[in-house]
């Protein structure tokens, strides 16, 4: 197919997907960092809220289902009470701003906890398209397992404007790399194009051309 194609569309058709190819490279490495960091920061998140938990539950009882156990807690924060068999003996969540109940993490029902390391993961919601970074850790006291869980709704919102972003840039970027190289191939081949010009006259008797 390529072999049908002319040379000016062939240079600029090789040009478009190098660029093509190194603007999807550009686009990955940009979403992949930013989608770590972010997750990381939820994670640092979570693992600063374990002081706070504490002192929640530091009297042995359940707070209220409207509470807020997290310090500095965001809408749909979500805080789970296991015993070391898996019974839950405990959830509380906090609100959204509307006053709504956010749907809850689907957690699985048993957990592979470590007693001196906090186990991250990521959860879907229950119903709808959310999701939830959950942390889990076995307490201090070695009784109960604690889970911690925010919810992903603004990164998750963060990574899809920054892929459609993506796919805009680069599409307006090729659009114009292809209108751009297409007139500057055709500015470097006016020579081959005068000769090819000169040749075909002279292939048609016109000797003069010589």
């Amino acid at each position: 197919m390529l072999r049908r194609l002319s040379l000016r569309a062939r240079l600029v058709l090789g040009v478009i997907v190098l660029a093509a190819v190194g603007l999807a490279a550009a686009n990955v490495a940009t979403y992949t960092s930013l989608r770590s960091f972010l997750f990381d920061r939820a994670d640092q998140t979570l693992d600063e809220s374990r002081l706070g938990i504490a002192r929640v539950f530091a009297a042995g009882g359940c707070p209220p289902a409207d509470a807020r156990p997290l310090p500095g807690a965001r809408p749909a924060d979500f805080v789970q009470i296991r015993s070391l068999e898996g019974e839950v003996v405990c959830t509380t969540q906090a609100p959204l701003f509307s006053g709504g109940t956010p749907s809850p993490p689907r957690l699985p029902a048993t957990l592979d906890v470590s007693t001196n390391e906090a186990r991250y993961f990521t959860v879907d919601a229950e119903d709808g398209g959310d999701r939830y970074r959950a942390r889990a850790v076995v307490d201090p006291r070695g009784n109960a397992v604690v889970i911690a869980a925010t919810s992903l709704a603004d990164i998750d919102a963060t990574l899809r404007r920054l892929l459609l972003i993506e796919l805009l840039v680069t599409a307006v970027a090729l659009a114009g790399l292809a209108a751009l190289g297409l007139w500057v191939v055709r500015i470097g081949l006016r020579p081959l194009d005068a000769i090819g010009t000169t040749a075909a006259a002279i292939a048609g008797g016109d000797l003069s051309r010589r």
